[in-house]
């Protein structure tokens, strides 16, 4: 099925609620959207929704054994997509996070395959940007997003600077 691209412009969250419930609304209902995270732009997808995970993958041309980031908005998540946090993650998880540390956890089986790796782990990191984690709590409580550009080309830190392809 072919969905159309729709721009949604939010420059800051706080002033405009409508934009971030359409976002919202988009990433419940099995879309993607590209939202800025701490790092680069992102292509960004429901966890929990399979469908739409493949979606971001064949999007960007992503090989599917190539997990990416589950990213939620607050540590109280965590339990909710991993199965376990050993006393080193939640030391790590405690100094850096929100931030851009990704740690590896045993994944709970409500997150899709294509964001596991072949040991069963997940790459997890909670996210500071404060639009990034709006919409995971929109979205049901986790997000999983790669640089919104096509497999191999470069990340973009600006919406002006996404590839047409990609939105296509």
């Amino acid at each position: 099925m072919m969905m159309k691209t729709e721009l949604i412009r939010i420059y800051d969250p706080a002033e405009d609620a409508e934009g971030v419930l359409r976002a919202g609304d988009i990433l419940s209902h099995g879309g993607m959207v590209a939202i800025p995270t701490e790092t680069v732009y992102g292509l960004a997808a429901n966890a929990y929704d399979e469908a739409a995970v493949k979606a971001v993958y064949a999007a960007k041309g992503r090989p599917g054994d190539n997990p990416m980031i589950v990213h939620i908005a607050d540590l109280s998540a965590l339990p909710e997509v991993a199965a376990a946090i050993p006393e080193n993650a939640k030391i790590l998880a405690e100094a850096f996070w929100p931030g851009p540390l990704t740690v590896l956890l045993p994944a709970r089986s409500c997150l899709p395959p294509a964001l596991v790796n072949e040991q069963g782990l997940a790459a997890v990191r909670v996210t500071p940007h404060p639009l990034a984690a709006q919409l995971a709590e929109q979205a049901g409580g986790a997000l999983t997003a790669s640089s919104a550009n096509l497999s191999g080309g470069m990340p973009v830190c600006s919406p002006d600077k996404l590839d047409p392809a990609l939105l296509e």
